[in-house]
């Protein structure tokens, strides 16, 4: 679904018969409201493995932290490592029961006894565990026909026995473990007690959350090449200092560029009532001239208190709007600058924030202070 984007039909049928369980993943390559085609893209196998890891983690499964190379086609891997079908197990496990039975009956006992369902009607056949249908004897070849298994039982008829392979162990789950000393390495259990007091329900529930936030942690780590605790917590370091002072800055700008748009107002104000403000000045304050201009004279009167509160005075001219606008391209610019790459440094802040927090609560490490950052977002979010 994340790699259609639930745009495109697919099947994922798993191979659950054979000792390496495995996935065919087969994507239509015409939408489903067929008006586009499913382009693969360069990478496309890295960004299937990182979904795949990352369902594995989240499961208790185990993933290949350094896959081998590919050794050619599917054909060439047959060939050196090919599992045994259903059809092949079912005939050693007929040479393992022959064995071991005297006669017909106790040959039917000790298929029985392996797991296997018989149905003894017109044909003999037998059905294995985990099989979805029946196999009639008859079908696996001539040495395994209901006369043969007979002759075979009086030994009458010699064939050659081949038993199963030996089943290579799955390797257990492992989750992920995070030392100041050590590199990155696994460990048997991520939390061996949850929430004590709590309900059954809910340890289930937290222990899914903290699997899913291992994981995550562990996908982000390796990506970004974070080898120690230490590492770790000096990048997370690094990454704030620099978006703090970022954000400082553009908070300075913003606050400046508001007090240039004040400016230039006032300024257009004084300028557009001076000349009212004259007269009236003239009139000797005359009652009747201000009921007229009130409104103009008022502006003026507050654009002149502007400007006092700011100290320009007698002796300070007033900055012209050319350059106050020279000013606010000038920190517009550096705006636009300090704002290049800001999403993206305010998401790499938050991931190693929380990855750390993530760190030191499996490890008990600063748990009576936690990075509250990673928690919080910033009230302000200048990238918007």
């Amino acid at each position: 679904m994340k790699l259609t984007r639930a745009n495109h039909a697919f099947i994922c049928c798993t191979h659950t018969d054979r000792r390496h369980v495995h996935s065919h993943i087969v994507i239509n390559s015409t939408s489903l409201d067929c008006t586009k085609k499913f382009r693969n893209f360069k990478g496309s196998a890295f960004a299937i493995r990182k979904i795949a890891d990352h369902l594995c983690v989240e499961n208790g499964l185990s993933i290949i932290t350094n896959p081998k190379q590919s050794r050619g086609s599917y054909a060439k891997w047959q060939s050196d490592e090919r599992q045994p079908s259903n059809r092949e197990k079912l005939k050693q496990i007929i040479d393992t029961a022959l064995e071991n039975a005297k006669d017909f009956d106790g040959f039917i006992a000790a298929m029985k006894a392996s797991g296997c369902e018989v149905k003894h009607n017109k044909n003999l056949s037998f059905k294995i565990p985990g099989a979805e249908r029946f196999a009639r004897c008859s079908s696996l070849g001539d040495d395994y026909t209901e006369e043969t298994l007979i002759e075979r039982l009086t030994r009458q008829r010699k064939v050659v026995n081949t038993r199963l392979p030996a089943a290579t162990p799955e390797p257990a789950f492992v989750a992920f473990a995070i030392t100041s000393q050590t590199r990155f390495s696994y460990l048997i259990d991520i939390q061996k007690k949850i929430q004590e007091g709590k309900g059954e329900a809910y340890q289930n529930w937290a222990h899914i959350y903290n699997l899913k936030q291992a994981a995550k942690t562990l996908i982000y780590l390796q990506e970004n090449g974070i080898g120690s605790y230490d590492e770790l917590t000096e990048k997370a370091t690094a990454t704030s200092l620099d978006f703090n002072s970022r954000t400082k800055r553009l908070r300075e700008i913003d606050e400046r560029q508001k007090a240039i748009s004040e400016m230039q107002k006032q300024i257009g104000s004084y300028g557009k009532t001076r000349d009212i403000y004259a007269k009236y000045k003239a009139s000797g304050w005359d009652r009747g001239f201000y009921d007229i201009h009130a409104t103009d004279i008022i502006l003026h009167r507050a654009a002149k208190k502007y400007f006092n509160d700011l100290g320009y005075g007698k002796g300070k001219k007033l900055p012209s709007i050319n350059m106050l606008k020279q000013e606010w391209a000038t920190m517009d610019s550096e705006k636009k600058s300090l704002l290049r790459g800001y999403k993206e440094l305010k998401d790499h802040r938050m991931n190693l924030l929380v990855a750390k927090d993530t760190c030191q609560r499996l490890l008990g490490i600063n748990q009576d202070a936690p990075e509250r950052a990673a928690r919080h977002e910033q009230k302000r979010d200048f990238s918007r």
